[in-house]
């Protein structure tokens, strides 16, 4: 959230935490579940890590070590994407089944749910001002944009995918209200604004 370190995953379920300036390891941490997707919180003092058992583990970060505070249980298949909401209001997650779920950083409950779509989740983000969620989707459906507070879905993109090589993407820009998104041939497209009407 600050610049200051880079964390890191790898396929050997290691948690790599990277000081950014000096370009050093600061701290290692491996687990023993396979781990599909990590996202700082906005100060960069704690890290949630998208587990394959559906768990949500919480890392504080102090003095350049990782200490486990609890672990967040609810979904039932692995994590594919976290993020938090650029207010530090939500933490959002994406999982196999096809859930997304909004969790209250406040009180870590789950305030809101969409799983409109049987399909595993590929990547979500969030809107700059917290309004919007993003969800693409691994298995060919459309790429959507909820409302968080209607929960309605907004938008849909009916290319977004990425063929065989990548899993299909949409990432909003951090300062203003555009996004953009892998085409069904892989190639990123700028999209400039998101006043749509609701077409889901």
């Amino acid at each position: 959230g600050d610049g200051k370190f880079i964390a890191t995953i790898s396929r050997s379920n290691v948690v790599t935490i990277i000081d950014a300036n000096a370009y050093t390891i600061v701290e290692s941490l491996k687990l023993d579940e396979d781990i599909y997707s990590i996202s700082w919180n906005n100060t960069s003092s704690f890290i949630f890590l998208g587990l394959a058992d559906g768990s949500i583990p919480m890392y504080r970060f102090d003095n350049g070590k990782l200490e486990h505070v609890l672990s967040l249980k609810g979904h039932r298949s692995s994590i594919k994407s976290l993020k938090v909401e650029a207010r530090a209001r939500y933490l959002v997650a994406g999982s196999n089944e096809g859930v997304i779920s909004v969790l209250s950083l406040q009180t870590l409950a789950v305030v809101k749910i969409f799983a409109d779509i049987d399909q595993p989740i590929a990547q979500i983000d969030v809107s700059r001002e917290g309004t919007y969620i993003s969800a693409t989707y691994e298995d060919g459906q459309s790429g959507r944009i909820y409302e968080i507070e209607s929960e309605e879905c907004f938008h849909e993109i009916p290319k977004c995918v990425a063929g065989s090589q990548t899993f299909p993407n949409l990432q909003f820009c951090p300062i203003k209200t555009l996004f953009a998104y892998t085409s069904d041939d892989g190639d990123p497209v700028s999209y400039t604004h998101l006043t749509l009407p609701t077409i889901c």
